[in-house]
């Protein structure tokens, strides 16, 4: 996606499309030789609503996105182009941060028994070390709120995806402050996925809560996740 300024006629925007050439070049050199890669320059005046124009036109079922701005932008959660991507996509959405390696040896899921914990159990069983990697599911229950049955509800995400029981060690904790208490639990990880919420007031229901915080406050890499479907079949030849 090349983004030009409103000033800046369509007909000039080949002048700006370096970089975007370069990063083509890098990923083809890379991932050719494991993935039949196609690729486009988009120009665009808004990088979201070109993203979403160009995956809707193609079919996409997954968006991968990049967030390593951790500036607090004015209106924004976490950036002008992912917090709409996140609240209008009618596809599973991955925003990457901080990942360097393929596989970790301890996964974070903190899970509140949303729509988003099986595809993050899913990704954590993905990205975690197959050997000898281990996933953590933490529950935080604040006082005098109903109490998720982990136990129960890890079953029936197992069932659902490629996550075996046996590498799931389970926790739940009662705080009255759970962001701070999944943060403090990031020291036993190397690597953190949590659920962002995806209803029609997502910029409202998201803006200083649970996820929000802890994808700020997490210094580990972080992998956030909007559900629709699932992600296995198209990223088990990448892991």
């Amino acid at each position: 996606m090349v983004t030009m300024p409103d000033q800046v006629p369509l007909s000039d925007a080949p002048r700006y499309a370096l970089p975007g050439k370069e990063a083509i070049a890098e990923a083809n050199l890379y991932l050719s030789s494991r993935f039949s890669i196609s690729s486009s320059i988009r120009y665009c005046r808004n990088a979201a609503r070109g993203i979403l124009s160009a995956a809707g036109e193609r079919d996409a079922k997954l968006i991968v996105l990049n967030w390593n701005d951790l500036k607090r932008r004015r209106g924004f959660i976490f950036g002008s182009t992912i917090d709409p991507v996140l609240e209008r996509a009618r596809f599973d959405v991955l925003v990457f941060r901080n990942l360097e390696k393929p596989a970790f040896r301890r996964v974070l899921v903190p899970l509140s028994g949303g729509h988003n914990s099986s595809l993050a159990l899913e990704m954590a069983g993905l990205m975690v070390d197959k050997k000898e990697g281990r996933i953590l599911c933490l529950h935080v229950r604040q006082p005098g709120k109903a109490q998720l049955d982990l136990s129960e509800y890890l079953e029936t995400l197992c069932s659902q995806s490629s996550v075996s029981r046996d590498r799931i060690e389970a926790k739940v904790v009662v705080s009255s402050n759970p962001s701070k208490t999944i943060l403090q639990r990031t020291s036993e990880c190397d690597l953190m996925v949590i659920g962002a919420s995806r209803d029609a007031y997502w910029r409202r229901a998201v803006m200083g809560t649970i996820p929000e915080k802890v994808a700020r406050g997490c210094t580990k890499p972080l992998i956030m996740v909007k559900a629709k479907g699932t992600i296995r079949a198209l990223l088990a030849r990448w892991l």
